[in-house]
């Protein structure tokens, strides 16, 4: 008896999973597909917004590098 509802159980198991993939693939596959339909307006949003994103990037480099030294200089702590 037990061995047959191991089976059952195991069966309905792998089932569930089936259809969770297949589920999580299909939605997927629609973010996907929406994504690529609005993809020219992101990039011309991208081109507007590049000085700016340079900026920024420009500046988290600036200062990671400047917060690095000084921990590097200070034996691994910020305030000594």
């Amino acid at each position: 008896m037990k061995r047959g509802q191991i089976t059952v159980f195991i069966i309905i198991g792998l089932i569930v999973l089936f259809i969770i993939g297949t589920v999580l693939y299909i939605t997927r596959t629609e973010v996907l597909r929406d994504f690529e339909t609005d993809r020219p307006g992101v990039v011309k949003v991208l081109q507007q917004v590049q000085p700016l994103q340079d900026l920024v990037v420009s500046c988290i480099d600036r200062l990671g590098t400047d917060g690095l030294r000084k921990i590097g200089d200070s034996g691994g702590y910020i305030d000594t």
